[in-house]
């Protein structure tokens, strides 16, 4: 089966991001980008294909490319929530006119959002976009150096669920799923 070419953009330049953005920059119909606020960072990944903040010591994937630029956003098709918890809901809300209303969003922060809600619950009520949750019992370094790791899908649409599978399929990151969205942010 052949996949489709996915435009993945990461909001954060981290280490949950960085690491899963390098493992699927690895598959040649993925384009993703990491995006972060913080120039320096961008340039260095840019330049020397390495995240010299978060993981000295590791070459990035060729195709993996960072940027400033919040237009990115309108072209992600999936766009993954790596940034606090506490700075998730505002960041979003301040960037919401650049994000594709067809971009599934992923979040990746461990926390809640506003009102007693997960981010997940709050991102439902508050954005257009299909939503989902992504935690496991994993790191970032396991990750990065491509050992088998584990993650949870938490998805309220299967549709959404099989395309987040069809982008890690053939990885070193395994996925298992759940429609209890809320149990999965909150564990």
């Amino acid at each position: 089966m052949k996949e489709t070419a996915q435009s993945i953009v990461f909001i954060g330049a981290g280490t949950i991001g960085t690491a899963l953005g390098n493992v699927l920059a690895g598959k040649i119909n993925n384009h993703v980008i990491l995006h972060s606020i913080e120039k320096e960072t961008v340039d260095i990944i840019n330049t020397t294909g390495i995240n010299a903040k978060y993981f000295p010591m590791n070459k990035l994937n060729p195709g993996l490319k960072a940027t400033c630029d919040d237009h990115v956003f309108q072209h992600a098709d999936i766009l993954f929530l790596a940034i606090p918890s506490g700075v998730l809901i505002d960041y979003v809300n301040s960037i919401r006119t650049f994000i594709n209303p067809r971009a599934i969003l992923i979040n990746l922060a461990k926390g809640f959002g506003r009102k007693n809600k997960t981010i997940v619950e709050y991102l439902g009520l508050d954005m257009p976009n299909p939503v989902c949750s992504l935690k496991g019992p994993t790191f970032a370094r396991e990750i990065i150096n491509q050992m088998p790791s584990a993650l949870t899908v938490g998805y309220y649409d299967k549709t959404v669920a099989e395309r987040v599978a069809g982008i890690f399929r053939d990885t070193s990151v395994y996925l298992d799923f759940s429609d209890d969205v809320t149990g999965v942010e909150i564990l």
